[in-house]
Order: C-alpha cells, then sequence, then structure tokens
C-alpha cells in the first residue's frame, strides 16, 4: 500500500506551520520551516508517476513499486520535497537514508520519478528526434536522482540483454551530474539507436558530468551517503572497474535473488 505517500503535499502540510513536525530528519534543525518555504520539486499522484510507463513492464514488477515522498536540502540550501518509486523490499533502507540525508544537510539536486514530463523530449545529436518519457539520459544531465525505471541494459553492440536492476526498482541514482559514470555507451538506454551509434564510445554519462571529490554532491568512498548504504548491504557502482558508476547504488534483498534473477531474464 501507498498510504500517505499518495496524498499532496498541500494534503499533509494543511494542519502544521512549521515542517519540522513533518519531515524525519529535521527535529533538530534550529529554525521553524514554514510549509510555503519548501521548494517542491515533484508532487505526483500514483497514476502520474507511472505514467506512460512501458507496456511490456509485468504486474509482477509494478506491483512491488512504491512512491515515496522524501525531503532534503538542495543546493540553495531550501528544504525540498521530491518523490522516488523503489521496490517495497527497499523502502525502509531509501526513507532512512532521506532522514540521514535532511539531518545532516547533503545537498541533493532532485528526487523526481521517471515519468516527469522534462524527461521526455530530446534530439540525440540529429540522428532523430523520440517524444517519449523515462529518458534515463535527461534524468541524468539534470542532475536528477531516481530508482524505478522499466529498461534492459544495453551493450555497446546494441544487444539488449538482463533487464536492468532500475527496472525493478532496485538501483538507486544519487546526484549524477556529479557523479558521472565512466565506460558506458552513450546511449545505453536507447533500443530504438543502431549499433553504430552505441558501438566503442567510452565516455561518461551524463556527458555534463563533473567528478570532482571535493564537492559536496560528489561520491567518494567516504562520503556519508556511501558508507550509509554500503553499511546495509547496498553495492556502490564507484567501486566497480568498467563502468566506474559513481552515482550508482543497488541491493537485492538475499530473500528475493532467485526472484529478481528469473524476472530480469523475461
Amino acid at each position: 500500500g501507498i498510504g500517505i505517500e499518495n496524498l499532496s503535499f498541500a494534503s499533509i502540510t494543511r494542519n502544521t506551520d512549521d515542517m519540522r513536525s513533518i519531515v524525519p530528519g529535521l527535529a533538530g534543525y534550529e529554525i521553524p520551516v514554514h510549509p510555503k518555504d519548501v521548494v517542491v520539486d515533484s508532487d505526483m499522484s500514483l497514476a502520474q508517476a507511472f505514467r506512460n510507463l512501458s507496456p511490456e513492464c509485468p504486474d509482477s514488477i509494478l506491483g512491488k513499486q512504491q512512491l515515496l515522498r522524501v525531503f532534503y536540502f538542495g543546493a540553495d540550501q531550501k528544504l525540498h520535497q521530491g518523490q522516488v518509486v523503489i521496490h517495497e523490499a527497499l523502502v525502509n533502507d531509501v526513507s532512512a537514508l532521506f532522514e540521514m540525508v535532511t539531518a545532516a544537510r547533503l545537498p541533493i539536486g532532485s528526487v523526481i520519478p521517471m515519468s516527469a514530463s522534462q524527461f521526455g523530449v530530446r534530439d540525440y545529436t540529429g540522428l532523430r528526434q523520440f517524444t517519449t518519457t523515462w529518458d534515463d539520459y535527461l534524468s541524468m544531465e539534470a542532475n536528477n536522482s531516481s530508482s524505478f525505471n522499466y529498461r534492459r541494459i544495453i551493450t555497446p553492440s546494441g544487444e539488449k540483454k538482463l533487464l536492468s536492476l532500475h527496472g525493478l526498482g532496485m538501483a538507486l541514482d544519487i546526484n549524477p551530474a556529479h557523479n558521472p559514470c565512466y565506460g558506458e555507451p552513450l546511449f545505453h538506454d536507447k533500443a530504438t539507436f543502431s549499433k553504430e551509434a552505441a558501438a566503442g564510445y567510452r565516455g561518461k554519462l551524463p556527458s555534463n558530468g563533473v567528478y570532482d571529490p571535493e564537492h559536496p554532491e560528489t561520491m567518494t568512498s567516504r562520503h556519508p551517503i556511501v558508507q550509509f548504504l554500503t553499511e546495509r548491504g547496498w553495492t556502490w557502482g564507484g567501486t566497480w572497474g568498467d563502468p566506474l558508476d559513481y552515482h550508482h547504488f543497488q541491493k537485492v534483498p538475499d530473500q528475493l535473488k532467485d526472484e529478481v534473477a528469473a524476472l530480469r531474464k523475461m
């Protein structure tokens, strides 16, 4: 069940003048935060969060996703509300993560589900124009953090392989513009591109990404987000060899490993 997460921001703030009574991790904040001062990055209904979802996504996967409301401080030092679609087995981890992020005032770019219209139209270097949503590249380029995105992994040859763990809501990308992925094909999530367009690309995703270990949004082994998630059994892509995926975290609970292995081959 989605519960309160399917209520609007206006609904949850109707009877309060201080967000410290609502937001986990904000209790120790010394200054009252009025709802009007919160930047609402995402306030979708459940239907909007799954708008234009691929018809290939089976109910066995869709039915396990939850729309989770999260709060965080942005680079503007203001409190923001976002939403993330995540597998139900990982809701507690992600809720606890954002409680820590808020308490520590760690900056997050935005947290907006992939169905948002701004992740939907792009002219890829003149090759072809697509009018769709759930565009992982646009989300990364906008420094948006996200989880569920029903898509398959595409190799540099253009061959579609296993379902991505994002396709199960078991992966989380955080601040991708400050944590690029190195060694991935440019169009790794676009089955419609030619094999030639994807083959041999060994750059970074997103192309506007900058990895600066001194930046507060950049993940290193000492970053509190990396330490928090890895201590809870998440894998960080910043420890991989090729690709080296600094914004990527994933976790498959032990009790779901067989089920996940079967779903990824569907």
